[in-house]
């Protein structure tokens, strides 16, 4: 489970525009496009803590790899955020990074 305290510090990171829309992650980069939190002493992809967040899971308990179904590496919306298995069984997406 995540502490309080580091959602809030990821949340301030994080611009919303709307229940289904992307949720924008402000902070960090990788150099590939993908949002960046440090936590724990380690680099993690803001994707997959917003994932355990939303899902109530540990960092390790996050499916690997995790899509986005919008196509936007900058997305933390956990309602854009599927596994590949989700989108195998779904007939998949139309956006390339899932």
């Amino acid at each position: 489970m995540i502490h309080a305290r580091l959602r809030r510090r990821f949340a301030l990171r994080v611009e919303k525009r709307g229940a289904s829309a992307c949720h924008l992650w402000c902070g960090a980069q990788s150099a590939d496009g993908y949002g960046i939190f440090y936590a724990y002493g380690k680099r993690l992809a803001a994707h997959r803590f917003a994932y355990a967040i939303h899902h109530e899971l540990d960092l390790n308990e996050v499916p690997i790899p995790l899509g986005h179904t919008c196509g936007n590496r900058h997305c933390v919306n956990p309602e854009h955020l599927v596994t590949r298995k989700t989108v195998h069984l779904k007939g998949g997406y139309k956006h390339g990074n899932v």
